[in-house]
């Protein structure tokens, strides 16, 4: 499965989580992730957050700390 899909896949999971009657939750995992994989032009890297929405980038920190490891990752990318 191509790591984009998959990802999608994830945040369609999210989004739709609290549409039914039964359950109503705004966040249902309440966490962001990092989906890595590799496609037909290399690797990939996708961040997602806890709304169900997700970019790609080349390099990405999350967490605690990630403002200044986000900084030195720029610097390499």
């Amino acid at each position: 499965m191509p790591c984009e899909s998959l990802t999608q896949s994830v945040c369609d999971l999210a989004l739709g989580f609290g549409e039914s009657e039964g359950s109503k939750m705004a966040r249902p995992f309440g966490v962001a992730l990092l989906v890595a994989g590799w496609d037909s032009k290399g690797p990939v890297l996708y961040h997602t957050d806890p709304s169900g929405t997700y970019t790609r980038f080349d390099a990405k920190a999350i967490g605690a700390g990630s403002e200044g490891a986000q900084t030195a990752l720029q610097e390499w990318t």
